[in-house]
């Protein structure tokens, strides 16, 4: 699937966002009759951006600021958290607590934590910035990769 590629299907369209991040190939759906996004892995309160830097993730939720007006919903597009099968939108603001903190981490102003790895504990320890309701976790030496130009 390519940025921007639209799937007829009959009664809607539904559009493809390229969101690269928690995997580089992180896309996201938009349904403008709807007005839902879904969003995956790409924007949701308890993110893990491992596959690329930050810088680049910023790109691609920067892509999805600009059309934020056509949408009210963002489904990440899991079953729920801690078995629930109640499948919620994410909070209203969890957009621009993504873009707020993607941008404290590249210009040094975020308040970086640390944290034992939950997965096995001889893994390295988790990096995290949490602010407001939404949580980033993130590879400290992937902030802005060689070669990349800063997103904004």
């Amino acid at each position: 699937m390519e940025d921007g590629h639209v799937f007829d299907l009959g009664c809607r369209k539904v559009e493809v966002i390229h969101t690269p991040g928690h995997t580089a190939g992180e896309v996201v759906f938009l349904d403008p009759y709807s007005r839902i996004l879904f969003s995956g892995d790409a924007c949701n309160i308890n993110l893990g951006i491992r596959a690329t830097s930050i810088n680049t993730a910023l790109a691609g939720l920067l892509k999805v600021k600009a059309r934020q007006q056509e949408f009210d919903r963002n489904f990440n597009s899991h079953i729920g958290y801690g078995s629930s099968t109640i499948n919620k939108s994410m909070p209203v603001e969890v957009l621009d607590e993504c873009l707020y903190i993607m941008r404290g981490i590249i210009n040094g102003t975020a308040q970086v934590q640390n944290r034992p790895s939950p997965f096995r504990p001889d893994s390295p320890p988790i990096t995290f910035v949490k602010y407001g309701s939404t949580l980033i976790s993130f590879d400290p030496n992937r902030v802005i990769d060689p070669g990349e130009s800063p997103a904004e």
